[in-house]
């Protein structure tokens, strides 16, 4: 068990969560996320937000990069909502242009460019289980995760070693620096 939280809580307009069909409020979602934190300080929580779901204002999503801002997640990802036949949401009315959803989402991810560089700073000079996955070809690098990466979804440990590891084997990696998203470690 690895204390790793993956909540997809999609928006934190309560406006928009209705729209959505979401059985939840903005007001829950705080509520778990401080619920966590308090009963696992260290705990990893990962999140999928929307942009420019039919009908989103732009209160609507600066309630979002206010959310966000107050309550950082350490991964998040996002989409821009596309229609989908055969859904509720692709009958609703005021639909958000490609370029308005792609300003916001490029919006979105620069906050959490900025969120994830904080918090991935705090790893410097801790020593990490690392498990390995692969070793780039032609480089005395290795790319691994910790327990706070998902595999494919979050960030790596990119390791510097002279050592031949195994892949798969987990080993101890001193975290050396960091990059807005992926860490930097030897054994």
């Amino acid at each position: 068990m690895v204390s790793y939280f993956d909540i997809p809580i999609q928006h934190s307009s309560n406006r928009i969560l209705k729209l959505m069909n979401r059985h939840t409020t903005r007001e829950d979602i705080i509520a778990v996320l401080n619920l966590i934190k308090m009963h696992i300080p260290d705990a990893v929580i990962r999140t999928t937000l929307i942009v420019g779901f039919p009908g989103e204002t732009d209160e609507d999503f600066n309630d979002l990069i206010e959310f966000i801002t107050e309550n950082p997640f350490n991964r998040l990802g996002a989409f821009k909502y596309s229609d989908e036949e055969n859904t509720p949401a692709f009958n609703l009315p005021s639909k958000i242009d490609e370029d308005k959803k792609e300003q916001r989402y490029n919006a979105l991810m620069s906050v959490q460019l900025d969120i994830s560089n904080k918090m991935m700073i705090n790893f410097v000079d801790k020593t990490l289980p690392v498990i390995i996955d692969e070793v780039i070809e032609g480089e005395p690098i290795y790319m691994g995760r910790t327990e706070y990466d998902t595999p494919e979804v979050d960030g790596v440990v990119y390791v510097h070693t002279s050592e031949k590891l195994k892949i798969g084997n987990i080993y101890n990696v001193h975290i050396n620096d960091s990059l807005e998203y992926d860490l930097i470690g030897e054994i």
